[in-house]
C-alpha cells in the first residue's frame, strides 16, 4: 500500500556560509528539531556536525526544539542562523527542494540515490539558493512504516472511514486522505503520534526509528498491525 512518500531532514544556513572563511572559530547558532528535544536522535547527529564544523572555522551552538513552527519561527526571527527541519516545513523556505516529499514523487531507493546526487552537483548549487536562504544538507529518514489500530486493513479502499492523522502544513496529504474516503486530522509531528497512542486517530505514518521513540506499541495494543507504506531513504 502507497500511501505517503518521502520525509527529509534539511538544514538552511544563511550566516553559517560566509563564517568557514574566519580563522578564528565564528559561533552560530543552530535551530534544531527533534521530537524529544535534546535528548533525541536527531540532537546527537547534530553532534557530529558540530564538531566537523569546528575545521571550517565555525562553533556551532546547538538550540533543541520539539515543536518544528517554533524552531522556524525562531529561524526567521534571526534567533538561530540556521535551522534543522523536515522537508515538508522547509517549504517556506525553498520549494524546489520541498518538493521532495511530494506524494509519489521518489518510490524507490534508487530514484532517491539518483535525485540527491544530482542535487549535489555544481550544476545544482543555484536551486539550492533562495534568498536570503540556502539548504545545506538533506538527511533522509528511512523507510516510512504506516501504524493502523487493526492489523486487518491492508488494502487502500479499508481506510475509508478511518481517521488518519496527517501534518497539517501539508496540503496533499489532506486531498490524499479525503480522495480515499478517510477522514484527515490534521496534526504536527508533535502531536501527532500521541493522537495515536490515545485512540483518537486510528492511522499515522513515520520512519521505524518513531515506534520506539515515541512508544508506538501502545497505540498498536491489542490488534494493531505496521506496514512499509513508502520509502523515506
Amino acid at each position: 500500500m502507497k500511501i505517503f512518500n518521502f520525509l527529509f531532514r534539511l538544514i538552511l544556513i544563511t550566516a553559517l556560509i560566509t563564517a568557514s572563511n574566519n580563522i578564528q572559530a565564528e559561533a552560530r547558532k543552530v535551530c534544531v528539531f527533534d521530537l524529544l528535544g535534546a535528548n533525541g536522535p536527531v540532537f546527537s547527529q547534530m553532534k557530529d556536525y558540530q564538531m566537523a564544523a569546528l575545521e571550517w572555522g565555525v562553533e556551532l551552538i546547538l538550540k533543541p526544539y520539539t515543536s518544528e513552527r517554533v524552531a522556524a519561527e525562531d529561524f526567521k526571527s534571526g534567533v538561530c542562523d540556521a535551522v534543522s527541519m523536515t522537508g515538508i516545513q522547509s517549504r517556506q523556505f525553498n520549494s524546489f527542494t520541498g518538493s521532495l516529499d511530494a506524494i509519489g514523487a521518489m518510490p524507490t531507493y534508487a530514484d532517491l540515490k539518483s535525485v540527491i546526487a544530482t542535487i549535489s552537483s555544481k550544476k545544482a548549487a543555484k536551486l539550492m539558493l533562495n534568498e536570503p536562504y540556502e539548504v545545506a544538507g538533506i538527511f533522509p529518514a528511512g523507510a516510512a512504516y504506516m501504524f493502523v489500530n487493526d492489523r486487518t486493513i491492508d488494502t487502500v479502499g479499508e481506510l475509508a472511514g478511518k481517521r488518519i492523522a496527517i501534518m497539517d502544513s501539508d496540503p496533499a496529504q489532506t486531498e490524499m486522505v479525503t480522495f480515499i474516503g478517510a477522514s484527515p486530522v490534521g496534526t504536527s509531528l508533535t502531536s501527532m503520534y500521541s493522537r495515536f497512542n490515545n485512540g483518537s486517530v486510528d492511522v499515522t505514518y513515520g520512519p521505524a526509528v518513531v515506534y520506539e521513540v515515541m512508544e508506538l506499541y501502545k497505540g498498536l495494543e491489542p490488534n494493531g498491525g505496521l506496514f512499509v507504506s513508502r520509502l523515506l531513504s
